[in-house]
């Protein structure tokens, strides 16, 4: 897990979604991004039906 970490294109899509959530007007973390909108921290939160299965 640590090798992979360090990887060159793990280190830029890091950068890449930081900078995304900067642009986007993120504010701490976590910053959750759903449909351009964007809900901050614990109870703030609604649940979110997360797909499972094929």
């Amino acid at each position: 897990m640590a090798r992979a970490a360090s990887a060159q294109d793990c280190k830029d899509r890091l950068r890449a979604n930081t900078q995304e959530a900067i642009d986007r007007g993120a504010f701490g973390s976590p910053t959750i991004f759903v449909d351009r909108e964007y809900m901050y921290f614990g109870n703030e939160m609604p649940i979110l039906a997360i797909p499972t299965g094929p």
